[in-house]
């Protein structure tokens, strides 16, 4: 067995130590931290370029004209709360809370500059307005027409395209406020009284562990499990992937020949797992790396639970040894890619199931379904990281313990499957057989 630690290495530098891994494993990180560091960064604090600047002209038929003399201070008061809103989101952001003036010049950028209003009259004539917004004179042109105040009435708004979408939200919303605050009034009660009673209370969340008390994520919890199972599928796929390729290729070449002439077919399936495991854990190790990263960035560390990366890695284990056997038994089993496809198909709808029923397991990580995907060895793995990792619904530890069980029995079994077929189909050419041709295999060795 002193040969199985040789071919796995030769297995791993064969793969991992290549530019095209290197580059193809390290190219989507780096576009990560690319965007974590670099483009956010850029598209946020840059300080050139224009600054929106303009004239908004309100024509209110209604007496008075409450419209145009409030609506300049209910607009501006709603662009000041965005402003606060989207500094505290980019406060929050690498680099935000020291960005000082840049973030300033990036929220003024986004929202708008200095924008002056212009009050017009009630018999303003609108065409010539809307040949001015068309001419850049202005930015927006409201009309308030003389039955605005009726509870099926509408407003006109008019904009140039230079207005930005938020801006135009905030205008159309400060007038609607104004309008609803005076049919407030026209009724008798005190706008700010109502608005006072009918708000909707807030609420301060926070999640209670046993280490102290956090602000709580529940959008982060929700999308935590599967974050969880793509890491895993990913990093276990790609391994299988890289051994079913590598297998075929030695076979088709006939190097399989002249590797059997020092090693047994077990010491070989057995080290080219080996090797290849030890390059979907290198995937595994360089995405969680960079996912820890971004969340450490983003001030989002504690929402992540940590327990859950041991078993990450218990069931990474679980899951390669499982899918590697497969795919070393295809692998040996046939000359091509095109072949290896036809027998991959039965195994692929099984291996599936995970991301087909995620959603519904999430609904209910304790129901039936997940129970019984739980005890699935095929499944096990994906299904168990999903359970666990989400903080909702605790998953017994008995039944941790037990599902572990069973999933490395059906790692035990399918290896010793894949090596009954790997002693057979590794020097076996021809018509490559079927997936019933495979289990036939099975029996007779």
């Amino acid at each position: 067995m002193l040969n199985v630690p040789l071919i796995a290495a030769r297995e791993f530098k064969a793969t991992a130590m290549t530019k095209a891994f290197i580059f193809g494993v390290l190219v989507f990180p780096a576009v990560i931290i690319g965007v974590i560091y670099v483009i956010t960064a850029f598209q946020l604090f840059k300080q050139d370029g224009p600054t929106l600047r303009g004239n908004i002209a309100i024509a209110d038929a209604l007496p008075g004209q409450p419209v145009a003399s409030q609506a300049p201070t209910r607009i501006l008061e709603r662009l000041d709360q965005v402003r606060e809103q989207v500094k505290e989101q980019m406060d929050r952001m690498p680099g935000g809370a020291d960005a000082g003036p840049m973030a300033d010049a990036a929220i003024t950028r986004a929202l708008g500059g200095d924008v002056e209003f212009e009050i017009l009259p009630a018999d303003a004539d609108i065409e010539l307005q809307k040949q001015r917004v068309r001419d850049g004179e202005l930015v927006a042109l409201v009309n308030i027409g003389p039955d605005a105040l009726e509870s099926d009435s509408v407003f006109d708004l008019w904009r140039s395209p230079t207005l930005g979408a938020q801006l135009v939200n905030e205008v159309r919303s400060g007038v609607s406020d104004v309008l609803v605050d005076e049919r407030i009034r026209n009724a008798g009660h005190d706008p700010s009284n109502i608005r006072t009673l009918v708000a909707t209370p807030s609420s301060n969340t926070r999640l209670v562990t046993e280490t102290g008390e956090t602000a709580s994520a529940e959008q982060l919890e929700m999308i935590m499990p599967i974050i969880f199972m793509i890491l895993l599928w990913i990093s276990v796929f790609t391994g299988g992937q890289y051994l079913l390729m590598s297998t075929i290729e030695e076979k088709s070449s006939r190097v399989m020949e002249v590797l059997l002439s020092a090693v047994s077919p077990l010491q070989l399936m057995t080290g080219k797992i080996i090797g290849q495991g030890l390059v979907g854990l290198s995937i595994l190790a360089i995405y969680l790396g960079v996912g820890l990263l971004a969340a450490g960035q983003f001030n989002v560390t504690q929402h992540i639970p940590f327990s859950s990366l041991v078993w990450l890695g218990v069931y990474f284990v679980m899951a390669y040894f499982m899918i590697a056997a497969m795919m070393a038994a295809v692998g040996s089993a046939v000359t091509e890619m095109r072949e290896a496809n036809s027998l991959m198909g039965p195994i692929m709808t099984v291996l599936m199931l995970p991301l087909f029923l995620w959603f519904l397991i999430m609904d209910n990580p304790n129901s039936v379904l997940a129970m019984v995907f739980s005890f699935f060895p095929p499944t096990t793995p994906f299904v168990m990281i999903l359970r666990i990792s989400q903080t909702a619904h605790a998953v017994p530890l008995w039944e941790i313990l037990a599902t572990t069980v069973v999933g490395f029995a059906g790692v035990f079994v399918m290896v010793w499957m894949a090596a009954k077929i790997f002693r057979i189909g590794v020097l076996m050419y021809g018509k490559p057989p079927s997936f019933m041709g495979l289990v036939r295999w099975i029996r007779a060795g």
